[in-house]
């Protein structure tokens, strides 16, 4: 998922510009499917309220679309603009960033530079700033990709990394059988918190998301918690119920 960064002062024509050229070198190029910048926008307001009561702001609005969305990573255009008229001629440049995010925890991945050659137009302003950013961007992009794959080779090789929140933890040996059971499930289990009232763990898999339900059900079961259930999940994140 590509956007912009919304703290610059950027005109949000020009961020639709840079956005849209990015998710056309993607369509183009690599034959994926993106959220469009439109997509985006209409996000933000349709899910407002259910950003609200889920993290409480706890996280960005952007990060909590891009799991929604399921996206791997996502990333953040950033960039400003020089411009000069010179003989009835319009001149712009472009120079600013691509930043890659992760969208579990919104660490930044890596970072490829964003400039372009002095753009030019016989018409106007607004013409010779649109070309700019449109190749700064789509000149950018292969960089980009090529650092995003690289990037998640190195994060996920132990997998795929879940999110799961266990409620109602009392007791800290079950907790550790249950652990153990999930290791013979996916390829690593990192218990990152505990406390009688809710125990965090991360899984590392490389199957999908929907396994991770099961897996869960059939460790939980093994570890003496057969009333186990899923109360909410959203993205690679997951909260489930002990039963206790």
């Amino acid at each position: 998922m590509v956007y912009y960064n919304e703290s610059t002062q950027v005109d949000p024509k020009l961020a639709k510009v840079a956005v849209s050229q990015a998710n056309r070198y993607l369509i183009e190029k690599l034959g994926l499917s993106v959220l469009d910048f439109d997509q985006i926008e209409k996000n933000k307001k349709d899910q407002q309220t259910a950003y609200e009561s889920e993290t409480g702001g706890s996280i960005d609005l952007i990060q909590y679309i891009a799991q929604k969305f399921n996206a791997d990573v996502y990333v953040e255009l950033d960039f400003a603009l020089s411009s000069e008229t010179r003989d009835d001629k319009y001149y712009a440049s472009a120079q600013g960033s691509m930043k890659i995010f992760d969208t579990s925890t919104a660490t930044l991945l890596g970072s490829v530079v964003l400039s372009s050659q002095t753009a030019f137009s016989p018409n106007s302003a607004d013409a010779a700033a649109t070309n700019a950013i449109a190749n700064s961007v789509w000149s950018a992009m292969p960089k980009m990709i090529d650092q995003s794959r690289e990037l998640l080779k190195n994060s996920f090789s132990r997998g795929i990394r879940y999110e799961v929140l266990l409620q109602k933890t009392p007791d800290s040996k079950q907790v550790s059988q249950l652990r153990r059971a999930l290791s013979k499930k996916v390829r690593d289990v990192e218990q990152v918190s505990y406390s009688a009232a809710v125990t965090k763990l991360y899984l590392y898999t490389f199957q999908g998301g929907d396994k991770i339900e099961d897996d869960m059900y059939d460790a939980g079961a093994a570890a003496g918690l057969g009333d186990l259930r899923l109360v909410f999940s959203r993205g690679k994140s997951y909260t489930f119920d002990s039963g206790l």
